[in-house]
């Protein structure tokens, strides 16, 4: 995700400003692309580079994740078609996602 140049990066304008969405499924490692394997830090890191540039959009959007919590997981048991083991994988970034969301200010 690239929001300077726009790479695989949707801005939605909203009443808080615009949100950056970013879309870019071979680094959510939901897909199985052989270059798509960043480290834990570079993980954090990458997430935490993309927040701390407006803090009060990112508030609002982490408790907008937060909220949405358990339907994120909800949708991942109901996709048809998914491999038990592929569900699983997904079930597993979700939760590290959520693992380093509250630390992101600190």
């Amino acid at each position: 995700m690239n929001i300077e140049t726009g790479k695989n990066v949707k801005l939605i304008d909203s009443d808080i400003g615009l949100i950056p969405v970013p879309y870019d499924f071979d680094f959510s490692l939901f897909v199985d692309a052989p270059y798509a394997y960043p480290s834990e830090a570079d993980k954090v890191s990458r997430i935490h580079t993309s927040l701390v540039k407006n803090r009060p959009v990112t508030e609002v959007v982490i408790a907008k994740f937060q909220s949405k919590r358990k339907d994120i997981f909800s949708l991942i048991q109901r996709v048809p078609h998914l491999k038990k083991t592929e569900r699983k994988k997904c079930g597993q970034e979700i939760a590290n996602f959520y693992e380093v969301l509250p630390s992101l200010f600190k």
